[in-house]
């Protein structure tokens, strides 16, 4: 069933009344689904698409055929803590220590990690080593992420899946600054690069506050907007 914490459901409304307001044709994204249908890139009646991050990540490594991805990270995850600890059903609790630790260093986190303790911790590698054999080479949810960035770094990929939309439009844009998802937050501000380039186009993020953020196409910051004209717009410093 599909659920949304009240504050989840702030940030979406908030999103789709800044895509109902924007001229042109809308890309609304996130870095999970926040619809109760899985329209991926199909527009409604208003000129509204969605397409989570992943999504997106997996239409720019053009050519790469879905036989190159591997099964969900929780699924593989929990068949590599199944093969460590020989249990059959590990809980959510163990497979998530495991999952998230794993996560965070797939994003460059390599010391002080708050899931696992390096120095202690016996199965960590014994773990991460099964899971890593049970990918095959695959491209999991973080590796889909590096190669698009790859791509998007050598002025690759299939970009033109863009070529529709004049806006682009990020809910949930805190999830993105969490050392966990360095990788998503690399990608957004590649594509919006990659989008802004050749034609007057716009991409926004909205947070948990209902900060509204736009980026700069010069800078390649969020620049955070604000009713006071006069008033010093807040930059958040993520360059590519």
């Amino acid at each position: 069933m599909f659920t949304q914490q009240p504050q989840q459901k702030n940030q979406v409304t908030a999103a789709f009344q800044l895509c109902q307001s924007l001229p042109g044709r809308t890309l609304f994204t996130s870095r999970k689904h926040e619809l109760p249908s899985k329209r991926n890139f199909k527009s409604d009646e208003d000129g509204i698409a969605f397409g989570t991050l992943h999504s997106i990540a997996h239409r720019i490594v053009d050519g790469c055929d879905w036989d190159a991805y591997a099964d969900s990270m929780w699924k593989t995850m929990k068949k590599a803590v199944k093969i460590e600890f020989q249990i059959t059903n590990p809980s959510d609790a163990l497979v998530k220590k495991y999952y998230d630790a794993y996560r965070y260093m797939a994003n460059g986190n390599y010391t002080e990690n708050p899931y696992i303790d390096l120095d202690t911790d016996v199965h960590y590698l014994s773990v991460f080593k099964a899971y890593i054999d049970l990918k095959q080479d695959k491209l999991d949810y973080e590796g889909t992420f590096k190669q698009g960035i790859h791509f998007l770094e050598h002025h690759s990929g299939n970009t033109g899946i863009f070529n529709q939309y004049d806006n682009l439009v990020l809910v949930n844009f805190d999830s993105l600054q969490q050392l966990s998802n360095t990788n998503a937050l690399k990608f957004y501000l590649l594509v919006c690069a990659a989008f802004c380039k050749n034609r007057a186009r716009n991409c926004y993020a909205i947070t948990a506050s209902l900060d509204i953020y736009r980026f700069d196409r010069v800078t390649h910051e969020f620049i955070k907007l604000t009713r006071n004209a006069s008033a010093s717009p807040e930059v958040l410093a993520f360059l590519v």
